[in-house]
Protein backbone atom coordinates (compact mmCIF):
# COMPACT_ATOMS: atom_id res chain seq x y z
CA UNK A 1 0.00 0.00 0.00
CA UNK A 2 1.45 3.54 -0.87
CA UNK A 3 2.24 5.93 1.76
CA UNK A 4 0.52 9.17 2.68
CA UNK A 5 3.59 10.90 1.18
CA UNK A 6 2.79 9.35 -2.16
CA UNK A 7 -0.45 10.43 -1.79
CA UNK A 8 0.15 14.12 -0.78
CA UNK A 9 3.21 14.76 -3.61
CA UNK A 10 0.66 12.95 -6.35
CA UNK A 11 -2.05 15.76 -5.38
CA UNK A 12 0.88 18.69 -5.09
CA UNK A 13 1.64 17.74 -9.09
CA UNK A 14 -2.47 17.93 -10.03
CA UNK A 15 -2.42 21.77 -8.39
CA UNK A 16 0.83 22.57 -9.55
CA UNK A 17 0.21 21.53 -12.91
CA UNK A 18 -2.94 23.84 -12.61
CA UNK A 19 -0.76 27.12 -11.56
CA UNK A 20 1.36 26.35 -13.94
CA UNK A 21 -1.03 26.51 -16.82
CA UNK A 22 -2.78 29.54 -15.39
CA UNK A 23 0.56 31.67 -16.47
CA UNK A 24 -0.99 32.62 -20.19
CA UNK A 25 -4.42 33.62 -19.06
CA UNK A 26 -2.71 35.90 -16.07
CA UNK A 27 -1.01 37.61 -19.26
CA UNK A 28 -3.80 37.64 -21.37
CA UNK A 29 -5.59 39.86 -18.26
CA UNK A 30 -2.52 41.93 -18.20
CA UNK A 31 -2.95 43.14 -21.67
CA UNK A 32 -6.85 43.38 -21.27
CA UNK A 33 -6.76 46.37 -18.25
CA UNK A 34 -3.42 47.80 -19.42
CA UNK A 35 -5.71 48.42 -22.46
CA UNK A 36 -8.95 49.60 -20.34
CA UNK A 37 -6.71 51.73 -18.60
CA UNK A 38 -5.21 53.45 -21.39
CA UNK A 39 -8.71 53.98 -23.03
CA UNK A 40 -9.85 55.53 -19.82
CA UNK A 41 -6.87 58.04 -19.61
CA UNK A 42 -7.66 58.98 -23.25
CA UNK A 43 -11.28 59.34 -22.89
CA UNK A 44 -10.57 61.42 -19.45
CA UNK A 45 -8.19 63.50 -20.69
CA UNK A 46 -10.75 65.04 -23.91
CA UNK A 47 -12.51 65.94 -20.76
CA UNK A 48 -10.27 68.01 -18.62
CA UNK A 49 -9.72 69.82 -22.27
CA UNK A 50 -11.19 72.57 -20.39
CA UNK A 51 -10.04 71.72 -17.04
CA UNK A 52 -7.22 74.58 -15.74
CA UNK A 53 -4.56 73.61 -12.63
CA UNK A 54 -4.96 76.35 -10.18
CA UNK A 55 -8.70 76.75 -9.88
CA UNK A 56 -9.87 77.82 -6.71
CA UNK A 57 -11.74 74.73 -4.42
CA UNK A 58 -15.08 76.53 -5.51
CA UNK A 59 -14.39 77.09 -8.97
CA UNK A 60 -13.70 73.25 -9.37
CA UNK A 61 -16.48 72.36 -7.44
CA UNK A 62 -18.57 74.73 -9.67
CA UNK A 63 -16.75 72.84 -13.00
CA UNK A 64 -17.69 69.23 -11.34
CA UNK A 65 -21.11 70.54 -10.91
CA UNK A 66 -21.77 71.80 -14.52
CA UNK A 67 -24.11 69.52 -16.37
CA UNK A 68 -23.77 67.89 -19.85
CA UNK A 69 -25.80 67.27 -22.41
CA UNK A 70 -28.24 64.23 -21.43
CA UNK A 71 -26.94 62.95 -24.78
CA UNK A 72 -23.52 62.41 -24.02
CA UNK A 73 -24.35 60.07 -20.69
CA UNK A 74 -26.83 58.45 -22.64
CA UNK A 75 -23.92 57.19 -25.58
CA UNK A 76 -22.46 55.21 -22.33
CA UNK A 77 -25.34 52.24 -22.78
CA UNK A 78 -24.19 52.15 -26.47
CA UNK A 79 -19.90 50.98 -24.55
CA UNK A 80 -22.13 47.79 -22.63
CA UNK A 81 -23.75 46.57 -26.24
CA UNK A 82 -20.60 44.16 -26.27
CA UNK A 83 -21.26 42.58 -22.94
CA UNK A 84 -22.00 38.76 -22.98
CA UNK A 85 -22.53 38.16 -19.33
CA UNK A 86 -26.36 39.38 -18.98
CA UNK A 87 -26.26 39.62 -15.06
CA UNK A 88 -23.03 41.66 -15.84
CA UNK A 89 -24.74 43.87 -18.37
CA UNK A 90 -27.71 44.50 -16.01
CA UNK A 91 -25.81 45.36 -13.23
CA UNK A 92 -23.84 47.74 -15.28
CA UNK A 93 -27.35 49.17 -16.73
CA UNK A 94 -28.75 49.41 -13.56
CA UNK A 95 -25.83 51.39 -12.31
CA UNK A 96 -26.24 53.59 -15.33
CA UNK A 97 -30.12 54.04 -14.72
CA UNK A 98 -30.26 55.10 -11.43
CA UNK A 99 -32.95 56.91 -10.45
CA UNK A 100 -30.03 59.70 -8.78
CA UNK A 101 -28.90 60.39 -12.69
CA UNK A 102 -32.20 59.92 -14.46
CA UNK A 103 -32.45 64.13 -15.26
CA UNK A 104 -30.05 66.41 -14.19
CA UNK A 105 -26.22 64.87 -14.86
CA UNK A 106 -23.19 66.56 -13.73
CA UNK A 107 -19.46 66.46 -15.26
CA UNK A 108 -18.53 64.75 -12.16
CA UNK A 109 -21.40 61.65 -12.21
CA UNK A 110 -20.25 61.71 -15.97
CA UNK A 111 -16.68 60.53 -15.45
CA UNK A 112 -17.50 58.55 -12.25
CA UNK A 113 -19.72 56.47 -14.50
CA UNK A 114 -17.59 56.91 -17.92
CA UNK A 115 -14.96 54.92 -15.96
CA UNK A 116 -17.63 52.08 -14.01
CA UNK A 117 -18.94 51.83 -18.01
CA UNK A 118 -15.75 50.90 -19.00
CA UNK A 119 -14.71 48.60 -16.64
CA UNK A 120 -17.40 46.83 -16.31
CA UNK A 121 -16.69 45.83 -20.42
CA UNK A 122 -13.54 44.73 -19.04
CA UNK A 123 -14.88 42.63 -16.38
CA UNK A 124 -17.39 41.05 -18.88
CA UNK A 125 -13.82 39.96 -20.59
CA UNK A 126 -12.43 38.57 -17.73
CA UNK A 127 -15.16 36.40 -16.95
CA UNK A 128 -15.21 34.93 -20.30
CA UNK A 129 -10.80 34.44 -20.39
CA UNK A 130 -10.89 33.18 -16.54
CA UNK A 131 -14.51 30.79 -17.19
CA UNK A 132 -12.43 29.46 -19.93
CA UNK A 133 -9.66 28.22 -17.88
CA UNK A 134 -11.44 26.99 -15.06
CA UNK A 135 -13.33 24.64 -17.52
CA UNK A 136 -10.51 23.27 -18.17
CA UNK A 137 -8.73 22.92 -14.28
CA UNK A 138 -11.74 21.09 -12.76
CA UNK A 139 -11.34 19.03 -16.05
CA UNK A 140 -7.95 18.06 -15.71
CA UNK A 141 -8.40 17.94 -11.87
CA UNK A 142 -10.98 15.68 -11.89
CA UNK A 143 -9.20 13.13 -15.07
CA UNK A 144 -5.87 13.33 -13.78
CA UNK A 145 -6.99 12.80 -9.77
CA UNK A 146 -8.45 9.37 -11.14
CA UNK A 147 -5.35 8.49 -13.13
CA UNK A 148 -3.51 9.06 -9.82
CA UNK A 149 -5.74 6.79 -8.09
CA UNK A 150 -5.83 3.75 -10.57
CA UNK A 151 -2.24 3.94 -11.19
CA UNK A 152 -1.06 4.32 -7.30
CA UNK A 153 -3.66 1.65 -6.59
CA UNK A 154 -3.36 -0.58 -9.50
CA UNK A 155 -6.65 -0.74 -9.57
CA UNK A 156 -8.41 0.30 -13.19
CA UNK A 157 -12.07 1.42 -14.04
CA UNK A 158 -13.49 3.43 -16.49
CA UNK A 159 -14.98 6.86 -15.91
CA UNK A 160 -16.59 9.41 -17.71
CA UNK A 161 -15.59 12.70 -17.73
CA UNK A 162 -17.73 15.71 -16.24
CA UNK A 163 -20.68 16.13 -17.28
CA UNK A 164 -21.43 19.98 -18.39
CA UNK A 165 -24.35 20.27 -15.46
CA UNK A 166 -21.49 19.17 -12.76
CA UNK A 167 -19.06 21.87 -14.42
CA UNK A 168 -21.77 24.63 -14.40
CA UNK A 169 -22.68 23.49 -10.91
CA UNK A 170 -19.30 24.40 -9.67
CA UNK A 171 -19.23 27.58 -11.44
CA UNK A 172 -22.13 28.83 -9.98
CA UNK A 173 -21.25 27.81 -6.51
CA UNK A 174 -20.75 30.50 -3.98
CA UNK A 175 -18.01 29.90 -1.40
CA UNK A 176 -17.01 32.62 1.21
CA UNK A 177 -20.55 34.54 0.53
CA UNK A 178 -20.26 34.95 -3.68
CA UNK A 179 -18.85 33.10 -6.78
CA UNK A 180 -16.03 33.83 -9.37
CA UNK A 181 -18.71 36.17 -11.22
CA UNK A 182 -19.93 38.08 -8.11
CA UNK A 183 -16.19 38.40 -7.08
CA UNK A 184 -15.49 40.20 -10.45
CA UNK A 185 -18.09 42.25 -10.47
CA UNK A 186 -17.08 43.64 -6.97
CA UNK A 187 -13.64 44.27 -7.75
CA UNK A 188 -14.34 46.07 -10.83
CA UNK A 189 -17.00 48.33 -8.82
CA UNK A 190 -14.49 49.02 -5.94
CA UNK A 191 -11.75 50.13 -8.32
CA UNK A 192 -14.09 52.48 -10.47
CA UNK A 193 -15.18 54.02 -7.00
CA UNK A 194 -11.83 54.34 -6.22
CA UNK A 195 -10.44 56.09 -9.69
CA UNK A 196 -13.52 58.61 -9.47
CA UNK A 197 -12.44 59.71 -5.84
CA UNK A 198 -8.93 60.16 -7.34
CA UNK A 199 -9.77 62.49 -9.74
CA UNK A 200 -12.22 64.26 -7.73
CA UNK A 201 -9.30 64.64 -4.64
CA UNK A 202 -7.36 65.83 -7.43
CA UNK A 203 -9.49 68.56 -9.06
CA UNK A 204 -10.43 69.92 -5.58
CA UNK A 205 -7.00 70.05 -4.86
CA UNK A 206 -5.64 72.08 -8.03
CA UNK A 207 -3.19 68.74 -9.35
CA UNK A 208 -2.19 69.10 -12.43
CA UNK A 209 -3.65 66.97 -15.55
CA UNK A 210 -0.66 65.03 -15.64
CA UNK A 211 -0.09 64.11 -12.36
CA UNK A 212 -3.77 62.85 -12.05
CA UNK A 213 -3.48 60.31 -15.10
CA UNK A 214 -0.97 58.51 -13.16
CA UNK A 215 -2.96 58.12 -10.34
CA UNK A 216 -5.96 57.07 -12.42
CA UNK A 217 -3.61 54.42 -13.69
CA UNK A 218 -2.27 53.49 -10.90
CA UNK A 219 -6.20 52.76 -9.62
CA UNK A 220 -7.54 51.37 -13.62
CA UNK A 221 -4.81 49.23 -14.44
CA UNK A 222 -2.21 48.37 -11.34
CA UNK A 223 -5.52 47.69 -9.21
CA UNK A 224 -7.55 45.98 -12.05
CA UNK A 225 -4.57 43.65 -12.50
CA UNK A 226 -3.49 43.10 -8.64
CA UNK A 227 -7.50 41.97 -7.81
CA UNK A 228 -8.06 40.17 -11.33
CA UNK A 229 -4.02 37.82 -10.45
CA UNK A 230 -5.77 37.27 -6.14
CA UNK A 231 -9.17 35.72 -7.79
CA UNK A 232 -7.92 33.79 -10.30
CA UNK A 233 -5.09 32.63 -8.05
CA UNK A 234 -7.49 31.74 -5.18
CA UNK A 235 -9.99 30.08 -7.92
CA UNK A 236 -8.11 28.15 -9.42
CA UNK A 237 -7.12 26.25 -5.92
CA UNK A 238 -10.73 26.46 -5.53
CA UNK A 239 -11.76 24.55 -8.98
CA UNK A 240 -8.65 22.52 -9.03
CA UNK A 241 -9.71 20.89 -5.06
CA UNK A 242 -12.97 21.12 -6.39
CA UNK A 243 -11.87 18.59 -9.30
CA UNK A 244 -10.15 16.42 -7.10
CA UNK A 245 -13.26 16.23 -4.74
CA UNK A 246 -15.66 15.55 -7.37
CA UNK A 247 -12.76 11.80 -8.72
CA UNK A 248 -13.44 11.00 -4.39
CA UNK A 249 -16.69 10.93 -4.60
CA UNK A 250 -16.85 8.76 -7.92
CA UNK A 251 -13.93 7.13 -6.50
CA UNK A 252 -15.55 6.36 -3.26
CA UNK A 253 -12.99 7.46 -0.93
CA UNK A 254 -14.40 8.84 2.14
CA UNK A 255 -11.60 10.74 3.80
CA UNK A 256 -8.99 13.31 2.91
CA UNK A 257 -5.47 14.90 4.46
CA UNK A 258 -5.30 18.32 4.42
CA UNK A 259 -1.87 19.01 2.25
CA UNK A 260 -0.27 22.95 2.93
CA UNK A 261 2.74 24.45 1.36
CA UNK A 262 4.86 24.46 4.17
CA UNK A 263 7.27 28.04 3.78
CA UNK A 264 7.87 31.18 5.25
CA UNK A 265 4.66 32.25 3.13
CA UNK A 266 2.60 29.74 4.38
CA UNK A 267 -0.66 31.14 6.61
CA UNK A 268 -1.29 29.96 9.95
CA UNK A 269 -4.44 29.12 9.67
CA UNK A 270 -3.07 26.24 6.99
CA UNK A 271 -0.29 25.24 8.85
CA UNK A 272 -2.80 24.39 11.36
CA UNK A 273 -4.91 22.10 9.19
CA UNK A 274 -1.64 20.37 7.88
CA UNK A 275 -1.53 16.79 7.81
CA UNK A 276 -5.43 16.46 9.31
CA UNK A 277 -7.82 13.82 7.90
CA UNK A 278 -11.16 14.68 8.18
CA UNK A 279 -14.57 12.59 6.07
CA UNK A 280 -15.36 13.92 2.58
CA UNK A 281 -18.79 14.49 3.79
CA UNK A 282 -17.65 16.93 6.35
CA UNK A 283 -15.45 19.21 3.67
CA UNK A 284 -16.58 22.83 3.83
CA UNK A 285 -14.69 25.48 1.97
CA UNK A 286 -12.50 27.72 3.73
CA UNK A 287 -12.87 25.83 7.00
CA UNK A 288 -11.66 22.55 6.84
CA UNK A 289 -11.47 22.22 2.65
CA UNK A 290 -8.90 24.16 0.24
CA UNK A 291 -8.47 27.61 -0.09
CA UNK A 292 -8.55 28.46 3.08
CA UNK A 293 -8.10 32.39 2.55
CA UNK A 294 -7.09 34.17 -0.87
CA UNK A 295 -4.03 33.13 -2.76
CA UNK A 296 -4.38 30.02 -1.14
CA UNK A 297 -1.72 27.67 -1.73
CA UNK A 298 -2.92 24.38 0.00
CA UNK A 299 -4.28 20.76 -1.48
CA UNK A 300 -5.94 17.33 -0.61
CA UNK A 301 -4.90 14.04 -0.51
CA UNK A 302 -6.87 10.81 -0.72
CA UNK A 303 -6.66 8.64 2.42
CA UNK A 304 -6.33 5.20 0.92
CA UNK A 305 -6.37 2.31 3.74
CA UNK A 306 -7.68 -1.19 3.56
CA UNK A 307 -11.34 -0.88 3.84
CA UNK A 308 -10.59 1.94 0.45
CA UNK A 309 -8.87 -0.26 -1.40
CA UNK A 310 -11.80 -3.07 -1.38
CA UNK A 311 -14.46 -0.05 -2.37
CA UNK A 312 -12.11 0.49 -5.40
CA UNK A 313 -12.00 -3.16 -6.31
CA UNK A 314 -15.71 -3.55 -5.69
CA UNK A 315 -15.81 -0.34 -8.19
CA UNK A 316 -13.59 -1.62 -10.78
CA UNK A 317 -15.66 -5.29 -10.30
CA UNK A 318 -18.87 -3.98 -10.86
CA UNK A 319 -17.92 -1.38 -13.43
CA UNK A 320 -19.58 -2.47 -17.24
CA UNK A 321 -16.52 -1.13 -19.50
CA UNK A 322 -13.99 -3.22 -17.36
CA UNK A 323 -15.46 -5.59 -15.26
CA UNK A 324 -12.38 -6.49 -13.47
CA UNK A 325 -9.30 -5.77 -11.96
CA UNK A 326 -6.91 -4.42 -14.18
CA UNK A 327 -3.23 -2.98 -13.12
CA UNK A 328 -2.15 0.03 -14.70
CA UNK A 329 0.94 0.86 -12.88
CA UNK A 330 2.78 1.20 -16.52
CA UNK A 331 0.18 3.76 -18.05
CA UNK A 332 1.02 6.63 -19.12
CA UNK A 333 -2.11 9.32 -18.71
CA UNK A 334 -2.64 9.70 -22.08
CA UNK A 335 -2.85 5.80 -22.40
CA UNK A 336 -5.35 5.49 -19.24
CA UNK A 337 -7.37 8.29 -21.04
CA UNK A 338 -7.79 6.46 -24.07
CA UNK A 339 -8.58 3.31 -22.48
CA UNK A 340 -10.65 4.58 -19.51
CA UNK A 341 -12.21 7.56 -19.71
CA UNK A 342 -15.69 8.06 -21.81
CA UNK A 343 -16.04 11.34 -23.70
CA UNK A 344 -19.84 10.78 -24.00
CA UNK A 345 -21.58 13.43 -21.49
CA UNK A 346 -18.63 15.81 -21.81
CA UNK A 347 -18.50 19.73 -21.58
CA UNK A 348 -18.17 20.02 -24.78
CA UNK A 349 -15.39 22.85 -23.92
CA UNK A 350 -12.19 22.74 -26.40
CA UNK A 351 -9.21 22.05 -24.46
CA UNK A 352 -6.81 22.31 -27.84
CA UNK A 353 -7.88 22.17 -31.31
CA UNK A 354 -5.36 18.47 -31.26
CA UNK A 355 -8.74 16.62 -30.53
CA UNK A 356 -7.33 13.37 -32.44
CA UNK A 357 -3.73 13.07 -33.09
CA UNK A 358 -1.92 11.31 -36.76
CA UNK A 359 1.47 9.66 -36.50
CA UNK A 360 3.78 10.83 -37.90
CA UNK A 361 4.88 8.70 -41.26
CA UNK A 362 7.16 9.02 -44.05
CA UNK A 363 4.49 10.09 -46.38
CA UNK A 364 4.01 12.98 -43.96
CA UNK A 365 7.79 14.12 -43.65
CA UNK A 366 7.56 13.83 -47.47
CA UNK A 367 4.65 16.31 -47.37
CA UNK A 368 6.21 19.14 -45.44
CA UNK A 369 6.38 22.32 -47.74
CA UNK A 370 8.35 25.13 -48.02
CA UNK A 371 6.78 28.28 -46.41
CA UNK A 372 7.07 31.91 -48.28
CA UNK A 373 8.40 34.36 -45.81
CA UNK A 374 9.19 38.22 -46.32
CA UNK A 375 12.17 37.76 -43.14
CA UNK A 376 14.08 34.55 -44.71
CA UNK A 377 16.17 34.08 -47.69
CA UNK A 378 15.59 31.51 -49.83
CA UNK A 379 18.30 29.30 -48.66
CA UNK A 380 17.04 30.09 -44.82
CA UNK A 381 13.40 29.01 -45.80
CA UNK A 382 14.55 25.49 -47.33
CA UNK A 383 16.46 25.49 -43.80
CA UNK A 384 13.30 26.11 -42.09
CA UNK A 385 11.80 23.22 -44.01
CA UNK A 386 14.19 20.81 -43.01
CA UNK A 387 13.69 21.83 -39.44
CA UNK A 388 10.27 21.35 -39.57
CA UNK A 389 10.85 17.87 -40.63
CA UNK A 390 13.34 17.62 -37.93
CA UNK A 391 10.96 18.36 -35.16
CA UNK A 392 8.45 16.12 -36.36
CA UNK A 393 11.54 13.14 -36.46
CA UNK A 394 12.17 14.03 -32.90
CA UNK A 395 8.69 12.51 -31.99
CA UNK A 396 8.70 9.65 -33.87
CA UNK A 397 9.35 7.11 -31.27
CA UNK A 398 7.49 9.09 -28.57
CA UNK A 399 3.95 8.55 -27.62
CA UNK A 400 1.33 9.82 -30.03
CA UNK A 401 0.63 13.27 -29.94
CA UNK A 402 3.52 14.04 -28.26
CA UNK A 403 4.15 17.99 -28.88
CA UNK A 404 7.74 19.86 -29.68
CA UNK A 405 8.90 22.80 -30.37
CA UNK A 406 12.25 24.95 -31.35
CA UNK A 407 13.13 28.05 -31.06
CA UNK A 408 15.92 29.48 -34.33
CA UNK A 409 17.65 33.58 -34.69
CA UNK A 410 16.82 35.33 -38.05
CA UNK A 411 20.01 32.85 -39.75
CA UNK A 412 18.10 29.72 -38.71
CA UNK A 413 20.76 29.28 -35.92
CA UNK A 414 19.10 27.07 -33.20
CA UNK A 415 17.97 28.59 -29.87
CA UNK A 416 16.80 25.97 -27.84
CA UNK A 417 14.71 22.70 -27.89
CA UNK A 418 11.78 21.29 -26.06
CA UNK A 419 9.67 17.93 -26.51
CA UNK A 420 6.62 17.21 -23.96
CA UNK A 421 7.44 14.21 -21.84
CA UNK A 422 4.08 12.67 -22.88
CA UNK A 423 1.22 13.28 -25.23
CA UNK A 424 -0.63 14.80 -21.58
CA UNK A 425 2.42 17.57 -21.98
CA UNK A 426 1.84 21.12 -23.23
CA UNK A 427 4.98 22.39 -24.83
CA UNK A 428 6.00 26.03 -23.70
CA UNK A 429 8.22 27.72 -26.57
CA UNK A 430 10.83 29.68 -24.56
CA UNK A 431 11.25 33.11 -24.98
CA UNK A 432 14.36 34.54 -26.35
CA UNK A 433 16.08 37.87 -25.46
CA UNK A 434 16.96 38.14 -29.78
CA UNK A 435 14.60 38.34 -32.67
CA UNK A 436 13.79 34.90 -33.17
CA UNK A 437 11.76 32.31 -34.93
CA UNK A 438 9.58 29.66 -33.26
CA UNK A 439 8.34 26.59 -34.59
CA UNK A 440 6.42 24.03 -33.10
CA UNK A 441 4.11 20.47 -33.83
CA UNK A 442 0.49 20.47 -33.70
CA UNK A 443 -0.41 16.38 -33.29
CA UNK A 444 -3.66 16.76 -35.50
CA UNK A 445 -2.28 18.71 -38.12
CA UNK A 446 -4.93 21.85 -37.58
CA UNK A 447 -3.70 25.51 -37.52
CA UNK A 448 -3.21 27.80 -34.80
CA UNK A 449 -4.96 28.02 -31.47
CA UNK A 450 -6.15 31.68 -30.57
CA UNK A 451 -3.59 31.41 -27.72
CA UNK A 452 -0.88 30.35 -30.06
CA UNK A 453 -2.13 34.39 -32.13
CA UNK A 454 -1.94 35.72 -28.54
CA UNK A 455 1.24 34.65 -27.77
CA UNK A 456 2.94 35.48 -30.98
CA UNK A 457 1.08 39.25 -30.89
CA UNK A 458 2.54 39.63 -27.29
CA UNK A 459 6.07 38.75 -27.78
CA UNK A 460 8.17 41.68 -29.41
CA UNK A 461 11.15 39.50 -30.38
CA UNK A 462 8.68 36.69 -31.65
CA UNK A 463 8.78 37.73 -35.80
CA UNK A 464 7.77 34.62 -36.65
CA UNK A 465 5.88 31.27 -35.67
CA UNK A 466 5.02 28.13 -37.65
CA UNK A 467 3.04 25.07 -36.73
CA UNK A 468 3.97 21.77 -38.07
CA UNK A 469 1.34 19.12 -38.58
CA UNK A 470 2.08 15.24 -37.91
CA UNK A 471 0.78 14.98 -41.13
CA UNK A 472 2.83 17.58 -43.39
CA UNK A 473 0.35 20.44 -43.10
CA UNK A 474 2.63 23.93 -41.95
CA UNK A 475 0.92 27.08 -40.99
CA UNK A 476 2.73 30.39 -40.55
CA UNK A 477 2.42 33.73 -39.02
CA UNK A 478 4.20 36.29 -39.50
CA UNK A 479 4.72 40.03 -38.62
CA UNK A 480 5.07 42.48 -41.21
CA UNK A 481 6.43 46.32 -41.13
CA UNK A 482 2.95 47.76 -40.38
CA UNK A 483 2.37 45.44 -37.27
CA UNK A 484 0.13 46.87 -34.80
CA UNK A 485 0.00 45.13 -31.52
CA UNK A 486 -2.53 47.50 -30.09
CA UNK A 487 -4.64 47.26 -33.31
CA UNK A 488 -4.10 43.80 -33.58
CA UNK A 489 -5.37 43.12 -29.78
CA UNK A 490 -8.45 45.27 -30.16
CA UNK A 491 -9.35 43.26 -33.16
CA UNK A 492 -8.55 40.28 -31.14
CA UNK A 493 -11.37 41.19 -28.50
CA UNK A 494 -13.66 42.64 -31.02
CA UNK A 495 -13.51 38.50 -32.58
CA UNK A 496 -14.01 37.02 -29.14
CA UNK A 497 -17.28 39.28 -28.70
CA UNK A 498 -18.66 38.30 -32.00
CA UNK A 499 -18.34 34.86 -31.44
CA UNK A 500 -19.20 34.38 -27.45
CA UNK A 501 -19.74 30.71 -27.78
CA UNK A 502 -16.84 29.93 -29.66
CA UNK A 503 -15.37 27.25 -27.27
CA UNK A 504 -18.71 25.10 -27.20
CA UNK A 505 -17.77 22.63 -29.89
CA UNK A 506 -15.51 22.30 -32.15
CA UNK A 507 -17.35 23.51 -34.87
CA UNK A 508 -17.95 27.09 -33.41
CA UNK A 509 -14.34 26.90 -32.45
CA UNK A 510 -13.05 26.27 -36.43
CA UNK A 511 -15.87 29.01 -37.10
CA UNK A 512 -14.07 31.61 -34.40
CA UNK A 513 -10.53 30.69 -35.57
CA UNK A 514 -11.21 30.94 -39.44
CA UNK A 515 -12.72 34.54 -38.52
CA UNK A 516 -9.57 35.30 -36.54
CA UNK A 517 -7.20 34.54 -39.30
CA UNK A 518 -9.21 35.72 -42.09
CA UNK A 519 -8.51 39.16 -40.51
CA UNK A 520 -5.10 39.62 -39.20
CA UNK A 521 -3.81 40.55 -42.21
CA UNK A 522 -5.22 43.91 -41.82
CA UNK A 523 -3.32 44.65 -38.43
CA UNK A 524 0.64 43.80 -40.15
CA UNK A 525 0.44 39.96 -39.63
CA UNK A 526 0.94 37.90 -42.78
CA UNK A 527 -0.96 34.27 -42.66
CA UNK A 528 0.14 30.79 -44.66
CA UNK A 529 -1.45 27.26 -44.93
CA UNK A 530 0.16 24.98 -46.82
CA UNK A 531 -1.47 21.59 -46.37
Amino acid sequence: MKSAAYWAKRAEQVLLDAERNTAPYLNRLNFLYRQTAEDIDQKVKKIFDIYRQGMTQEEARRWLREEIPRAEYEALKNQLSVMTDERLKRQALARLNAPAYRYRITRLQYIKHLIAARLAVSADQEKRITTEHYVAVIQDSYLRTMYELQTGTGIAFGVSSLPQSTINRLLAAQWYGRNYSASIWRNQSLVANAAALVLQKGILSGQSVSDMAKSLMEQTYTASMKNAARLVRTEVNYFCNQGALESYKEAEIERYEFIATLDRKTSAVCRAHDGKIYPLDKAVVGENYPPLHPHCRSTVAAVIDVPGLQRLERRAARDPITGKTVLVKRMSYPEWEKEYVDRIGESGILKDVNLNPLPVTAESLGAVKTVHSEILSPVLQLKLKNEHKKLLMSIVSKPLGTEAGATFDLSMKKLNQVIGKDAAAKVRIPKEEVPYIAIHSHPTGGTFTHNDLWLFASDNNMKVLTAVGNNGSVYAVEKSDSFSKKKFFEYYQEAMSQHPDYLKTPEKYAKYMDSLLKGIGNFGINYTART
